[in-house]
């Protein structure tokens, strides 16, 4: 017996079964200076209570493949056609780091929302910018899997935690443990802790 695991939902599978409904993606990026909500469809879709705006072919999408490990995925993201006046803005929003997904919807003729599923959930781990005939920002999106390379800011100290957590002592010791010499399975006690 195979088992097959689909991304969708068993809800959202039985919306796109229904007759006479489309399917768009959509992408939500959050910037410092507020959310954009985009799809690929035309006009505007009402989803989870938010305002999506079609841009059409205006938007491009990579492909990410997901192949069950856990190993870091990237997919990039494509916004052209920018008018002039606002590339200095997107040029100096900061948003790497901030959350982004991507969203495969189905809506009715009436433009009625009737399933709902995330593709893609992530951070902003780049931006670039093309400017001249398309003027064209892209932006990478990279799962959670990606922080894994990163390394940790904190380290396990006493400064380190006092700087997290002022007047919590409870890390003072560390420093004596690594030169501690310790008795497994002896009734041997090891020497005291200096007092501070």
């Amino acid at each position: 017996m195979a088992l097959y695991m689909s991304i969708f939902t068993e809800d959202f599978l039985e919306a796109m079964s229904q007759p006479d409904v489309t399917c768009c993606l959509g992408v939500e990026l959050e910037f410092p200076a507020g959310t954009t909500r985009v799809h690929s469809a035309q006009g505007p879709l009402t989803i989870d209570g938010q305002t999506w705006f079609g841009i059409g072919a205006m938007g491009e999408i990579g492909v990410v493949t997901e192949d069950g490990s856990l190993t870091s995925k990237q997919l990039s993201v494509v916004l052209n056609g920018l008018d002039t006046s606002i590339i200095g803005t997107v040029l100096n929003e900061k948003c790497v780091g901030r959350p982004g997904r991507v969203i495969f919807a189905v809506f009715d003729s009436l433009g009625a929302i009737v399933g709902v599923n995330v593709l893609y959930q992530g951070y902003i781990s780049g931006s670039a910018m093309t400017a001249g005939n398309s003027n064209a920002v892209s932006y990478t999106l990279s799962n959670v899997f990606e922080k894994w390379k990163e390394g940790k800011p904190n380290r396990y100290s006493e400064e380190s935690h006092l700087a997290d957590q002022p007047g919590d002592h409870i890390m003072r010791m560390v420093g004596q443990m690594a030169e501690r010499p310790i008795y497994w399975g002896a009734k041997q006690d090891a020497l005291p802790f200096a007092r501070y």
